[in-house]
């Protein structure tokens, strides 16, 4: 009896641990998401520096970076989340999380503002617009290669050509214009971990085929970004 009582304890036991497991691994689940795939970087790190394709200052190099990036994972996660609501909601939280950041570029600056007599809303513009921008971390040390891409940094610091950026510093702006030979092909150098988020030329022109009167918004800036050079 006393045997059979202690072998239903452990299984008592073991079930509310796994209970209790499981109910604290849904608290927060990007958390988790996270350890996961700290836990598979440091099994592939492992294997490299056993075969000694890695240093040390390597793999803290790469854990740096993960860490860095846990924001992306979660922007990731956000984006899958906002296709469950109604167009018009996933407007206004992609507005909440982005819209401060496109004021930084003077051509969309006071979009939301504007009104119009030709069916054009322009706080659609600016949704449309927020919905597009994408985040990324470079590291280190690493240098920028892109062209007709805007990107407007939100943490940490880059150089270029001589000029330091840092939060809501803007670089590619010029990325509008259609001669190539006038745009400023200078690439950024990340002097710490950067997170920055970009908008591309093809993204920014599908909004214009949305909303014509914001192609002739983005022409004027065109003309007077031009005569600038």
């Amino acid at each position: 009896l006393c045997s059979v009582t202690m072998l239903l304890s452990v299984f008592v036991w073991e079930y509310v641990l796994a209970s209790i497991v499981s109910l604290l691994s849904t608290f927060d689940p990007h958390k988790i998401r996270f350890e996961q795939n700290l836990d598979d970087l440091n099994v592939l790190l492992a294997s490299r520096y056993e075969m000694g394709k890695l240093q040390e200052h390597d793999i803290r190099r790469f854990r740096s970076y993960l860490y860095q990036a846990r924001g992306i994972q979660m922007h990731e996660a956000n984006k899958k989340l906002l296709k469950i609501f109604s167009p018009g909601l996933q407007g206004e939280l992609a507005l909440l999380d982005s819209g401060v950041w496109i004021q930084k570029v003077w051509y969309l600056k006071g979009l939301y503002k504007m009104e119009t007599t030709d069916g054009d809303n322009f706080p659609e513009v600016v949704v449309e617009v927020c919905k597009r921008l994408e985040p990324v971390v470079y590291a280190d040390d690493e240098t920028i290669h892109a062209t007709r891409t805007l990107f407007i940094v939100q943490r940490g610091l880059a150089v270029r050509r001589g000029r330091m950026l840092h939060r809501g510093d803007i670089w590619g702006e010029d990325m509008i214009l259609d001669s190539d030979w006038l745009l400023n092909t200078a690439s950024p150098r990340a002097v710490s971990h950067l997170l920055v988020i970009y908008l591309t030329r093809s993204s920014l022109e599908e909004v214009q085929t949305m909303f014509p009167k914001m192609r002739e918004r983005i022409r004027h800036a065109q003309i007077r970004l031009a005569t600038w050079r």
